[in-house]
């Protein structure tokens, strides 16, 4: 520039030129600077849009993750109804219709899953792409982000894999311009590519509020990380570590393991999630009785990795507290003698006595021996341990097979008497479910008197030792808990009886009213049906215009016995379900199928009578209106006579054992049972809405017969909430509380 002015001879344009001159260089200037922030600003933006597909994808994984799982679940499920299908198509001669009318319910379950397992599949093709497309979204910004960022053209930018290694960031953040006003205040550059290693300072700072800035954040954080290595304040937090006593954990005999004393810690206890303050605060909580049986209920849990015949005995035990120990099971093996000296419960019987007095007898053994070992001068420690082992697993074992001894008996008495309970109302002997469940009852009776047996045997020290809870109840608790998905079913046993009604369903229910015209007609009932019991899957297919006439006079034989039972029967001895509005309606639909019937075999042919197949469809739809009123009326009182019944000795328990039951237990009931009895007193007024309805039928009886199922289902899970409720309640610190006894008299018809 200097030289142009000096080449110019006028030197007022030599100034204009070199003004415009500075002027550009000016202009340069502020453009390069209005890059470099639009550019930061760029960055800016993808970083978070790289951010924000990021967190989509994640959120997409774990959609596909838990979608997979229960895709999985689904198809165990399937399996299972698979091999019942299978199952239940085998051919069969004898009862073929029996297993029909199973197999409607498995069917059914079996479309379900499969159209459960096509929308999943859907949802996870949907989720796959759109992973697919939010992972190449991410590559494409972070592509643009590296262009922007570095200056590089787009076509010569490699694509950067997301699977691939976090890149290390720059040294220096970019730096922003402080008197803008950015949208981004807490951008970090430097921090994209290597998100996935932060430390805990770049955590800090990016979770810390937007108002602050970077700089601030970073410089704050490293005053407080000198502040709290400064020679001054280390020097005081090893002061005070070094006055925490640890010698509660020696007071543990045998001595607590490793990884429990890891969550035992100065400041905190993991175990009881408590925070620790100071030394004294420490010190008063370990020695406390809350973190003392946390550490008993964790040393229960867990499982040790060598469970050979023998466990490992715990060596150089302190003798003081090995003492104190020894000194309170010798107690309780004391008190349990005198339990048995006195007159015995119903669950203490000669097998339990036997059982019992060979344990104590093996105890004192015990007891002598290790008194002789501590009278001689000098003193085998390792033959101590291993006496002290086995008092230890001798007072274990009859302290624990006696609470299960106990326990057992109660629930078995339970079970039974609940059973019992069930098939008084019901009042079907025969019923499948009732007999399996009975079945069930007798085969862990002769279990428990196994396993009894073989406590009681007389074995040596040795042989009582293995004696392993597990072990000698093992089959006993299979068989206890088939009987407990059992019950699940027998609690519903009216609704499932619901669903296979006949209409001489009554002929199964203990002392029915009978006639000798009805003992007539049920004899060609039972001809027939034997006669249809014999067909075959062959016959079904090249004679079903026989099979379908025999099943025609099968449903005719039986609304006639239905008419005539109703009809002949006095009023004293009709059940209490069937009142009289269901008698008149029951007495008029039956008639009107006699009488269709005959109208359908009125017309004659070449060969004789022949029968008019346009009634088929109607006397078919007739029979099922009859079947269904009658099984919703019968089994829906039946079920509700039931848990009424039940109400009243559940409020009878809760009232006997109020004062040994927690206060949120006792109000729970209370306002289960309160459900239940306002759910009973509506289902029976929804039976009776429904039976007033019979006679007209049309939309209003459909109406009142759904409205009547969903009041059934509602009450019936009531129910089962307030029995669960009180069967928890007899766990922990309930175990004293006397179990619920259905064995009273009352008034079962």
């Amino acid at each position: 520039v200097d030289s142009i002015i000096v080449n110019i001879d006028e030197p007022i344009l030599g100034d204009t030129i070199k003004n415009k001159l500075i002027t550009s260089q000016k202009a340069s200037l502020v453009e390069e600077e209005n890059v470099e922030f639009r550019t930061s600003t760029d960055l800016e933006a993808k970083y978070y849009h790289i951010d924000k597909y990021i967190n989509e994808l994640m959120e997409i994984k774990l959609e596909i993750n838990e979608t997979s799982i229960k895709r999985t679940s689904i198809l165990q499920e399937l399996e299972k109804v698979q091999q019942k299908l299978k199952f239940l198509n085998k051919p069969k001669s004898g009862n073929l219709l029996l297993a029909e009318a199973f197999l409607k319910d498995t069917q059914d379950k079996h479309r379900k899953l499969l159209s459960r397992i096509k929308a999943i599949d859907e949802s996870l093709y949907s989720l796959k792409r759109q992973y697919d497309d939010t992972k190449h979204k991410i590559e494409d910004e972070k592509s643009e982000f590296m262009q922007v960022k570095d200056g590089i053209p787009s076509d010569t930018v490699p694509v950067v894999d997301t699977k691939s290694e976090p890149v290390e960031a720059p040294s220096s953040d970019l730096e922003v311009h402080k008197d803008l006003n950015i949208q981004y205040r807490n951008f970090d550059p430097a921090a994209l590519l290597s998100r996935d290693n932060w430390s805990f300072s770049k955590l800090s700072n990016f979770l810390a509020s937007k108002e602050e800035g970077s700089q601030i954040r970073n410089r704050d954080h490293e005053n407080n990380i000198k502040k709290a290595t400064s020679p001054k304040i280390t020097k005081e937090l090893t002061k005070s570590e070094e006055k925490y006593d640890h010698s509660w954990q020696q007071k543990y005999d045998p001595p607590l393991p490793a990884e429990l004393l890891a969550l035992c810690k100065d400041h905190q206890c993991d175990l009881c999630k408590a925070v620790l303050n100071n030394p004294d605060n420490a010190k008063g909580h370990y020695e406390g009785s809350k973190h003392q049986k946390l550490v008993k209920k964790y040393l229960r849990k867990m499982k040790h990795k060598d469970n050979g015949k023998f466990l490992k005995i715990p060596r150089n035990l302190p003798f003081p507290t090995r003492q104190h120990a020894l000194d309170e099971k010798e107690a309780e093996v004391r008190g349990i003698a005198d339990l048995f000296s006195q007159p015995l419960k119903s669950w203490q019987t000669r097998t339990v006595t036997r059982f019992v007095e060979r344990s104590i007898m093996d105890f004192q053994t015990l007891l002598k021996w290790l008194e002789e070992l501590e009278s001689a001068d000098n003193w085998d420690e390792e033959a101590m341990n291993d006496v002290s082992y086995g008092l230890a697993k001798l007072h274990r074992n009859l302290v624990t097979n006696l609470h299960e001894i106990e326990n057992n008996h109660k629930y078995q008495k339970y079970h039974a008497e609940c059973i019992s309970f069930i098939g008084q109302h019901l009042n079907k002997p025969n019923q499948y479910l009732m007999k399996v469940a009975n079945g069930q009852i007798q085969k862990m009776e002769i279990e428990y008197e196994k396993a009894l047996e073989e406590l009681a045997k007389n074995v040596s020290i040795g042989q009582r030792l293995d004696q392993k809870l597990d072990l000698v109840w093992q089959e006993y608790r299979e068989v206890r808990r088939q009987l407990k998905q059992m019950k699940d079913r027998l609690w519903e046993v009216e609704a499932h009886e619901e669903r296979l009604v006949e209409l001489d369903d009554w002929r199964e229910e203990d002392g029915h009213w009978t006639s000798k015209t009805m003992q007539e007609l049920c004899a060609k009932i039972d001809k027939q049906n034997g006669k249809i019991m014999k067909y075959t899957r062959l016959d079904l297919d090249q004679r079903w215009n026989v099979v379908d006439r025999d099943l025609k006079k099968l449903q005719l034989l039986r609304v006639q016995t239905l008419l005539t039972w109703i009809s002949e029967q006095p009023v004293g001895s009709r059940p209490h379900w069937l009142c009289e509005e269901l008698k008149d309606h029951l007495v008029d639909a039956c008639r009107e199928y006699s009488s269709m019937e005959d109208r359908a075999c009125e017309e004659t042919g070449w060969v004789g009578v022949e029968r008019n197949s346009d009634y088929d469809l109607v006397l078919e739809m007739a029979y099922s209106k009859i079947r269904a009123a009658l099984a919703r009326v019968k089994y829906g009182r039946i079920e509700n006579k039931r848990h009424r019944s039940e109400l009243e000795i559940y409020r009878d328990w809760v009232e006997q054992n109020k004062d040994s039951l927690r206060d949120s237990t006792k109000g729970q009931l209370d306002r289960l049972l309160e459900r239940a009895e306002d759910k009973v007193g509506e289902v029976e007024m929804r039976l009776t809405e429904y039976v007033g309805l019979l006679s007209t039928g049309g939309e209003r009886a459909r109406d009142a017969a759904r409205a009547l199922e969903t009041t059934r289902i509602g009450k019936r899970n009531v129910m089962k909430e307030a029995i669960q409720t009180i069967v928890h309640s007899w766990k922990g610190d309930g175990r004293s509380l006397p179990f619920v006894s259905y064995s009273r008299e009352d008034g079962v018809s």
